[in-house]
C-alpha cells in the first residue's frame, strides 16, 4: 500500500473573486453584439407601401389601413411653407441646401421661443434618432434681461433690435440663411 498523496488533491485552490463592473459591462456588451449580429433584418420589411387610401390618399403596407376610418375623419393638408424655407427645404440646386438639412434641429432651435437641451449620444445610424425623456419635464424660461448683456440666451433675445438678435443668433451658423428664414 502505497502512500503517495493524489495529485488532484494537492493541487491549489483557487479563488473565485466576484466580478467587477467594468467585467459585467464588457460581457454584457459581447453578448449585445452577438445578438444584434445574429439579427435578420427580413424579419422587419412589411413589403411595400404601395396601398393608397380612396379618401385621404394616405399610403399603407398590405392588410393595414387605419388614416381617416374609410372618410369619417377630415385630415385638412398641411399648409404651404413660407417661400425661404420652401426652397431650402425642396430646392435640390439651392447652395445652402445641404447645410441646412445637415443642421436643420439647430436652426429649429434658434428660432423657437423655448429651446431645450440634451447631451447627444451617438445611435444607430439604421434606426429612429430619438431623445430618451427620463422624469418631468420642467420649463424654465429665463430673465427678460441677461445678467450679462453681451451674451444674451433663449428668451433674452427677444428683447433685443431685431437685425441685433440675428447677429447673436448667427455667431457660428451661416449668416445668408438665417436671415432668409428670420
Amino acid at each position: 500500500m502505497s502512500l503517495t498523496p493524489d495529485p488532484l488533491l494537492c493541487l491549489p485552490r483557487i479563488r473565485k473573486f466576484p466580478k467587477t463592473d467594468a467585467q459585467l459591462m464588457r460581457e454584457h456588451r459581447e453578448r449585445h453584439r452577438q445578438q444584434k449580429n445574429a439579427f435578420d433584418d427580413s424579419l422587419l420589411y412589411l413589403g411595400p407601401m404601395d396601398n393608397i387610401c380612396y379618401f385621404c390618399g394616405a399610403y399603407h403596407f398590405a392588410g393595414t389601413q387605419s388614416c381617416c376610418e374609410h372618410g369619417k375623419v377630415f385630415i385638412p393638408p398641411m399648409r404651404k411653407l413660407w417661400e425661404p424655407l420652401q426652397s431650402l427645404y425642396f430646392n435640390h440646386s439651392h447652395s445652402g441646401r445641404s447645410q441646412f438639412l445637415e443642421n436643420i434641429l439647430s436652426y429649429n432651435t434658434l428660432l423657437s421661443m423655448a429651446s431645450s437641451t440634451h447631451d447627444r449620444v451617438l445611435q444607430n445610424p439604421y434606426g429612429v434618432q430619438s431623445v430618451k425623456v427620463r422624469g418631468p419635464v420642467h420649463h424654465m424660461p429665463s430673465a427678460l434681461y441677461p445678467n450679462n448683456p453681451g451674451r444674451p440666451r433663449y428668451g433674452n433675445i427677444y428683447v433685443y433690435d431685431p437685425e441685433r438678435a440675428t447677429d447673436y443668433r448667427m455667431n457660428k451658423w451661416f449668416p445668408d440663411t438665417l436671415k432668409k428664414i428670420y
